[in-house]
């Protein structure tokens, strides 16, 4: 069903979406730069304003949590303003029972992580070492443990909410409630890919963010895809204690 005072242009839709991903990318930007120089004037000797700046660099546990929370804060934001929207569109879907849409989270999870891992097995064994796929796992294997620790917790816990509320329910569900399902399926996949810059693995990525925006469609729950994502994360992150 199409809302009648939705009824947004394809393009509007896909200008008004890469607006938000701006807007994200500003926040964190802005509240990196105030940490870091925090950071600068409070720190107590040159060694660790040398760790804070170039240490673990964005690739840090603190950068990759505090760019998540502000992914969520924005898409808490919009399901609050669209919020009525949101809830009819939901209403209309087949009454799946809980162990189904946890059972379809779990097996999807599966089935990319064994996705992800083949490509990397694939491109291996064509590439050699000219092409790594381990980036940045490798450099997050060297990390110390506490922080192996939180950057797991926040992997498992903290990202699949924050992305599937971003990218499934906020983006990809501003273009379904609108009627143009292809181009939100197309759209938000791109998005999703690119934005965790490891164009290595962006076949992989894409992918991923498919398998969810299908779950997402087809079951009208962002309990799925989080669950998929949330078994994702918890199988690849497991790796990094070993």
């Amino acid at each position: 069903m199409i809302y009648k005072k939705l009824k947004q242009k394809p393009l509007s839709l896909i200008i008004k979406e890469f607006v938000y991903v701006i807007l994200n990318l500003v926040l964190f930007f802005v509240i990196t730069v105030v940490i870091l120089i925090t950071s600068f004037f409070f720190s107590k000797n040159d060694y660790e304003i040398e760790s804070t700046i170039n240490g673990k660099g964005f690739e840090n546990w603190l950068f990759i949590t505090i760019f998540q929370i502000v992914i969520l804060g924005i898409a808490v934001w919009r399901i609050y303003k669209n919020r009525e929207e949101i809830k009819q569109w939901k209403s209309e879907k087949r009454n799946f029972s809980l162990f189904y849409l946890v059972s379809i989270g779990v097996l999807s999870g599966i089935g990319i992580w064994i996705f992800g891992y083949l490509q990397n097995i694939a491109v291996y064994n064509l590439f050699g070492d000219l092409i790594s796929t381990s980036y940045p796992w490798a450099k997050f294997i060297s990390y110390p443990l506490n922080e192996k620790i939180l950057l797991f917790i926040t992997g498992v816990l903290l990202i699949p909410i924050t992305e599937e509320l971003f990218f499934r329910e906020m983006m990809f569900g501003n273009f379904l409630r609108n009627g143009f399902p292809k181009i939100g399926f197309i759209f938000s996949c791109c998005i999703f890919a690119v934005y965790h810059f490891d164009f290595v693995n962006i076949l992989t990525y894409l992918v991923y963010g498919a398998v969810f925006a299908f779950l997402y469609q087809k079951t009208r729950s962002i309990l799925t895809s989080i669950i998929a994502h949330f078994i994702l994360n918890l199988i690849a992150l497991s790796f990094l204690f070993y």
